[in-house]
């Protein structure tokens, strides 16, 4: 049995590790020797205390298709900002990427949409392996609060769902187009006048 368990461990890990590998091998387009690989898209969070201090949550601290858990300190917050970034990295002389970035806000528990946000034709020459943020949108503890109190619910898991679509352009005129998608939250605790942040889920997502 515990023998039974390693071995279905080690396989696991295994997978996972090529499975990393694997995303990050070039993707090349018909014939071309320019191209991008390991190209990633994250959700992260900056939660604002009612004290005036705040928390970032970077997703370059996730592993790739591994969400990270981060407990925070569970202080009274003001808002919390959702944060979507992308990050390239690319053989050839790259000119400019066109991000178009779409997140909605959502209650895990209904999955119902709290808040939504979209930003379109952003156009950014980034460096390699940049963490670009392709956009950014807020949630007040006001909103979390009465969205808790129309549901009855003494905890909310507020999640960012954020879908990325990259257009990156070379020089020779190359044209290269992927997506992605990726989620993370922070569990919040409601009790009368004040909202605490208890947890944050952080993840970073392959793009094809």
């Amino acid at each position: 049995m515990g023998k039974g368990s390693s071995a279905l461990g080690i396989v696991i890990i295994i997978i996972i590790v090529g499975a990393v590998i694997f995303l990050d091998l070039p993707f090349l387009p018909s014939g071309d020797t320019q191209h991008t690989k390991g190209d990633y898209v994250g959700i992260g969070m900056t939660i604002h205390y009612t004290d005036g201090h705040t928390e970032t949550i970077h997703p370059e601290r996730a592993i790739p298709l591994m969400p990270l858990t981060v407990y925070v300190d569970g202080s009274p917050i003001s808002s919390i900002d959702y944060d979507v970034f992308c990050q390239l990295s690319w053989v050839g002389d790259l000119t400019s990427v066109t991000y178009d970035t779409d997140i909605r806000i959502v209650d895990a528990e209904p999955t119902e949409i709290m808040k939504e946000g979209s930003k379109l034709n952003y156009v950014y020459t980034p460096s390699q392996n940049e963490w670009v943020k392709t956009l950014g949108i807020s949630i007040t503890a006001q909103e979390i609060e009465t969205w808790a109190d129309t549901h009855s619910a003494l905890w909310v898991a507020v999640e960012g769902h954020a879908t990325v679509n990259v257009d990156v352009a070379f020089a020779n005129g190359e044209h290269i187009t992927k997506s992605g998608s990726v989620e993370g939250g922070v569990m919040c605790g409601v009790q009368a006048n004040q909202v605490n942040a208890m947890s944050v889920d952080i993840s970073i997502n392959p793009i094809f």
